[in-house]
């Protein structure tokens, strides 16, 4: 809840409008989660310049569309799907199975916080929903399979699953027998496709243009990319975006793969940092002694600190360094520690992955198979990733 108030406010909408909006956009990036208070009501009025009633008004139509109450002498709060008084819910219409890296906390919270989110805008404010949040080490294809033989006996008419780069061909099939049984299932594609089951995923194609195009926008036309892996679904899709972004430039598409090298996963912790430094320095002096460049792209943007610092070291703090994805505070609390503050200093433009808006998605489409308003065919639907900027 720090720094919420420091968001650019809109001047052209009226301020009943421009402070609803503000808290909606809290909501969707997982600033505000439910059960979080609301700055109280006067000082959102003095923010946004106003007097009390504009703001008494945007709370108001917030809580008419279920995203917020308003408790008498406590003043707002975000609205929990929980929060149901002694309301009984006999059978519930979601369990989210979300499967992340153990130190991967924010995916957990941003997903989780996009569900809410979901279900409050498709159901308004008495959803008669039950949300289970279930996590999963890496690579334990045994607790996988556990938790789908939980989640079939539970019987539940709706199952999101939240990233899927684990699922097997044995999990699929286990999936297709739930499924038979009535039950609907929505999956977070983002290592595979999937032809027989909704699938919500983030638009990486979109996200590596906008990032490209912003930096060709600034003159930037000697381009460097890393990439995490040529074999990972998500990069390949980024790989097409670099590509097609520097084909409507005039540049040579095969440019692409020229100019794009491979780098370590993501390891924590100062050995981790070190290797991928280490690895940053050798490959960007063969690079630079070859050709010149004016711009990077770091796989996201912890690696950012990392590519600024080979470049230190390299003599080369005029190139210009980027990030993919959007600035996560977890991340950059256990990166900022190795690096000088002038390093961490500034937030480049990056593209935002949108977690919490895949979340709420893939709540929006689940209710729907549940309400029987959707077609029969599996739906895909590709969710935009837009730029962030610094």
């Amino acid at each position: 809840m720090q720094n919420l108030l420091k968001k650019t406010k809109r001047k052209k909408l009226s301020k009943q409008v421009q402070i609803g909006k503000y808290v909606t956009d809290l909501l969707r990036t997982g600033d505000l989660q439910p059960g979080d208070s609301l700055p109280a009501l006067r000082k959102l009025a003095h923010e946004f310049d106003t007097s009390v009633t504009p703001v008494i008004q945007a709370m108001r139509e917030l809580e008419a569309q279920g995203l917020v109450e308003m408790v008498h002498g406590q003043g707002c709060r975000v609205r929990s799907v929980s929060n149901q008084g002694d309301k009984v819910i006999s059978k519930p219409v979601i369990d989210v199975l979300s499967i992340v890296e153990k130190f991967d906390s924010r995916r957990r919270k941003h997903t989780s916080a996009g569900l809410q989110l979901g279900i409050l805008q498709t159901l308004g404010s008495t959803p008669d929903v039950k949300t289970t949040l279930t996590t999963i080490p890496p690579r334990d294809s045994e607790a996988l399979e556990n938790a789908l033989q939980e989640i079939a006996k539970d019987r539940s008419n709706g199952i999101i699953i939240g990233r899927i780069g684990e699922l097997k061909e044995s999990h699929l099939a286990r999936l297709n027998q739930i499924r038979s049984s009535g039950c609907h299932i929505v999956l977070f594609a983002s290592d595979r496709a999937f032809e027989t089951f909704d699938v919500v995923e983030s638009d990486f194609v979109s996200g590596q243009r906008a990032l490209t195009n912003y930096l060709l926008e600034k003159g930037h036309k000697e381009l460097l990319r890393f990439r995490l892996s040529e074999k990972a679904y998500f990069e390949q899709k980024k790989q097409e975006g670099f590509r097609l972004a520097l084909e409507a430039a005039g540049l040579p598409p095969e440019r692409a793969e020229e100019w794009t090298l491979d780098t370590v996963d993501f390891t924590p912790g100062e050995q981790g940092i070190q290797q991928r430094i280490v690895q940053a320095t050798g490959l960007l002096g063969i690079e630079l002694s070859r050709r010149p460049i004016s711009a990077v792209m770091a796989g996201n943007d912890a690696r950012v600190p990392e590519v600024r610092t080979a470049l230190r070291y390299l003599g080369r703090t005029d190139i210009e360094v980027t990030g993919y994805d959007g600035f996560w505070e977890e991340l950059f609390d256990e990166v900022s520690p190795h690096f000088d503050a002038d390093i961490m200093a500034t937030i480049p433009s990056s593209v935002d992955t949108h977690q919490v808006d895949c979340g709420a998605r893939m709540a929006e489409i689940i209710i729907r198979r549940v309400r029987g308003e959707l077609p029969e065919e599996p739906q895909r639907i590709l969710v935009p990733q837009n730029l962030l900027h610094s």
